[in-house]
């Protein structure tokens, strides 16, 4: 008797607890869940709970913020191919092309970028001025100066950042490079000159006395009739020479190197603190 009691007992809190579990993981508490990790930008979790709600059905808004959980996460492809699935959808069609456009950008996928967008029968108005700012910026990201054009840049970005914009194009297409040959004939002529064109003055200056103490002391030790040392310093000369002129050739092309490496740097920064100057994907939690 005392079985069968414990037995019921078991039952009734295996039910109840059965019962519990269900309200918990019904739909509405799952996509509350879901929503609630979004918003606290953990995405994967979002990702996984989302997900699961879609067992119980479909729902495009839910599908829509998948595809920003992966995107958020740096999961480009898989967000495009959620994107896709949106194009039909009734509300939201053009956000889910948007959202498309904006992960190929961010995934540097640019030459399917220009394919969508060249071949697109229907882009929104209001849409058109954000694809632009991406293309002007990928030419901009990629160096492609021929691509770009001054005033077309300018008026497809705020006006109070004309300023910065302006300055990078000039940077882009009038860069201060220095010239590798001309750094050689400087150094061949005195050396250490192309060192200092290149602007690095210390090893300038330091190739110049180098070079300079070594042709004395040749030139000496010959005057003194000891030609063994009088040879050897010649040899050292003419090996720090030689290494001054290549030595400059190099510094100018490191001096460029740096130049592009730093434009690339600046800009990059820029268009990511500024979010590339294209809205937040919709139901992005502020």
């Amino acid at each position: 008797m005392l079985k069968k009691f414990f037995l019921i007992i078991l039952l009734l809190l295996l039910a109840d607890s059965l019962s519990a579990q269900n309200v918990l993981f019904n739909s509405k508490n799952r996509l509350s869940f879901a929503d609630n990790l979004f918003c606290e930008q953990d995405y994967l979790r979002a990702f996984n709970e989302y997900r699961e709600y879609l067992k119980f059905g479909y729902n495009d808004t839910v599908i829509f913020k998948i595809s920003i959980s992966l995107a958020q996460m740096g999961r480009f492809s898989e967000a495009i191919d959620y994107n896709k699935t949106l194009f039909g959808s009734l509300r939201l069609s053009e956000e889910a092309k948007f959202e498309f456009y904006r992960n190929l950008f961010l995934s540097n996928r640019i030459n399917e970028f220009k394919y969508f967008y060249e071949t697109d029968s229907f882009i929104p108005s209001e849409k058109e001025v954000y694809l632009k700012r991406m293309l002007l910026t990928s030419d901009l990201l990629s160096m492609k100066k021929y691509n770009l054009n001054l005033d077309e840049l300018l008026k497809a970005f705020p006006r109070s950042i004309a300023d910065t914009l302006t300055n990078f194009y000039k940077r882009l297409s009038f860069p201060n490079q220095k010239d590798p040959m001309l750094a050689g004939i400087y150094s061949a002529l005195i050396p250490g000159l192309g060192k200092v064109y290149t602007e690095e003055y210390g090893d300038g200056i330091t190739a110049f006395l180098l070079t300079g103490i070594l042709t004395y002391l040749a030139v000496d030790n010959f005057n003194a009739d000891h030609k063994y040392r009088g040879w050897l310093f010649t040899g050292l000369a003419a090996y720090f020479y030689a290494g001054n002129i290549y030595g400059s050739v190099s510094s100018a092309h490191k001096f460029n190197a740096d130049l592009r490496l730093s434009l690339d740097s600046d800009m990059k920064i820029f268009f990511n603190k500024n979010n590339y100057f294209i809205p937040k994907p919709r139901f992005i939690c502020d």
